[in-house]
């Protein structure tokens, strides 16, 4: 919580992919992404400098349509530690039932399932994230014309991080 109701925030970032699908993929097999982003958030007459990256590497393995991800994040942030502004916020797969964004936000740098919604605050961080996507189940007939499921997939991840380097 913070006493402050009004702040500013702006954002500057660079991102890059290079991504590729084979035939029947119902998302990306194979490729890297990097991003490199820069935050301020002025409040209270101060403030608050991030800056942060991630970098995702792809392989596309023997089993037709299926993959592994290595993907990785690190930041940091500069201020005033104990003020809620200087900290990068981690925690549960960023959904909820009236989101509108991908189903796969647990691939983000601030989520973290295991642990509630912006549990775990930092000043800094690296995390890693290794996901193996398996081949999607394929269905003909499921559904009516109102509601039709064409597929399914399963996605298995595991993550670590480590936060406060300099502690």
């Amino acid at each position: 919580t913070t006493p402050i109701s009004r702040f500013l925030t702006g954002e500057i970032g660079l991102k890059y992919s290079n991504l590729e699908q084979s035939l029947a993929a119902v998302e990306d097999e194979k490729g890297t992404t990097w991003s490199l982003t820069s935050d301020l958030s002025y409040a209270g007459g101060e403030g608050f400098p991030q800056v942060f990256g991630t970098y995702d590497k792809g392989f596309l393995l023997p089993l037709r349509n299926s993959s592994v991800w290595f993907r990785g994040s690190a930041g940091k942030s500069w201020g005033n530690p104990t003020s809620p502004f200087a900290n990068f916020y981690f925690g549960g797969f960023g959904n909820n039932w009236v989101d509108h964004g991908t189903i796969s936000r647990y691939r983000d740098y601030y989520s973290f399932p295991g642990v509630k919604l912006n549990q775990i605050p930092a000043t800094s961080f690296t995390k890693m994230l290794t996901e193996w996507d398996l081949p999607p189940v394929r269905f003909r007939e499921v559904g009516n014309t109102a509601l039709y499921v064409n597929w399914a997939r399963l996605a298995l991840f595991g993550s670590g991080m480590v936060t406060n380097l300099g502690n």
